[in-house]
């Protein structure tokens, strides 16, 4: 074999020098303890931001403490001017490889297709140079070529603009879509847009619901602790098909770790949104989601089977929407994928993109670029890998 293959957690070295900008620090932080001290400027930055939560420092801290794999390992990079925070690029090192007295080192942002994508650098909307600076950074580690692999990054994101500008140097490529709910003038107006078909169900079954004893909707649920309301949420998801197929929350405890984590987190700041119909104080539908910058991003639902005789996942969603526009600090409900059902509901759709930052080194990047292309191919001729991951996006 002519190149020596290195897990990523042993793919870098402890430090390496780098001479940043006039006014910049860079600091690459690899322990949780570090990655803490960050959090304020952290959400500071993300709320003058447009990305999704999923940059955010409690989706970050939940991820890294549950879903780095044995042989991997991660570093979060920080930029700063004058002492302020430009930039946040969390990035897992998933392996190295070693040939003629180089090393190639492969870095992804944080992904899985139960929960997490979207993931951005994290810049001010005005100033974009941390991208640049990072990988600048990531390059002067002595004799190494960095790979950055993003996924599912959206239309109008500032990674995206950065590698549309060096294409040169990078691959981007059409991948899923994201579906979401615009909201504009009043629900009653909305409503009026939705199928008569789908008007007359949720009529029908509004009706149904009201003629069982001890009902109600509990919407923006705050009074419980996240604990609780996440082992409501995962109890009902794992009662039914869910649970059979091996799609709940609860049947990956690390993912269900890593989620209750995230939420618990979420919600010291009140970015939590837990919506519920509840009998008898029992869950008979819930939502995990999250609510910040103006944006509901619906991230989990569930509904336990033994009550679909009223659809309660149509009835809650519903609520959701009309309590939306009620409250008046939504413009948008993100669903976070593209499943069939959304489109009764009049969803608008944008499409993601995955992308590979590459070196700067015309023939090293063109035959990385020609291996991508191959493999994703191959990958693409996999129906059984696609159907998989499309199936997790089932919500």
């Amino acid at each position: 074999m002519f190149y020596q293959k290195i897990r990523g957690d042993h793919a870098l070295p402890e430090s390496w020098d780098y001479k940043p900008p006039a006014g910049i620090e860079v600091i690459g932080v690899r322990t949780f303890e570090e990655l803490a001290k960050h959090s304020e400027a952290w959400d500071d930055l993300f709320l003058k931001s447009n990305l999704s939560f999923f940059s955010s420092y409690p989706w970050i801290n939940a991820y890294f403490s549950h879903l780095i794999e044995s042989h991997e390992s991660w570093i979060c990079l920080f930029a700063y001017l004058d002492g302020e925070l430009i930039g946040v690029l969390p990035l897992v090192i998933r392996r190295s490889y070693r040939m003629l007295g180089r090393s190639i080192i492969l870095f992804r942002t944080p992904f899985s297709p139960m929960h997490t994508s979207t993931i951005d650098c994290l810049m001010p909307p005005d100033n974009h140079i941390a991208l640049e600076i990072f990988y600048d950074f990531l390059s002067n580690i002595p004799s190494t070529w960095p790979i950055i692999s993003f996924k599912e990054l959206l239309e109008n994101s500032p990674a995206l603009t950065f590698l549309n500008k060096h294409n040169g140097y990078s691959i981007v490529i059409s991948g899923a879509r994201q579906n979401y709910i615009q909201l504009s003038d009043t629900y009653e107006e909305y409503q009026a847009g939705i199928s008569s078909n789908l008007r007359r169900l949720i009529k029908r079954n509004t009706k149904k619901l009201k003629e069982l004893d001890k009902v109600q909707f509990v919407m923006r649920e705050s009074q419980r602790s996240a604990n609780e309301n996440m082992n409501r949420f995962m109890d009902a998801e794992h009662s039914g098909w869910k649970k059979e197929v091996r799609g709940s929350v609860k049947s990956y405890p690390k993912h269900a770790a890593t989620l209750s984590m995230a939420a618990e987190d979420l919600a010291k700041r009140g970015w939590m949104e837990w919506n519920f119909i509840e009998i008898d104080n029992c869950t008979a539908a819930a939502h995990y989601a999250i609510r910040v910058n103006r944006i509901v991003y619906i991230m989990k639902i569930a509904f336990v089977d033994e009550y679909n005789f009223f659809s309660p996942g149509n009835l809650l969603f519903n609520k959701m929407i009309e309590n939306s526009f009620l409250q008046g600090d939504v413009d948008e409900i993100n669903t976070l994928a593209d499943c069939p059902w959304h489109y009764q509901w009049q969803v608008k759709s944008r499409r993601l993109y995955d992308a590979l930052l590459l070196p700067r080194i015309p023939v090293v990047s063109h035959i990385i670029k020609l291996v991508f292309r191959v493999m994703r191919k191959k990958a693409n001729r996999n129906p059984y890998a696609t159907n998989k991951e499309e199936a997790t996006r089932q919500k």
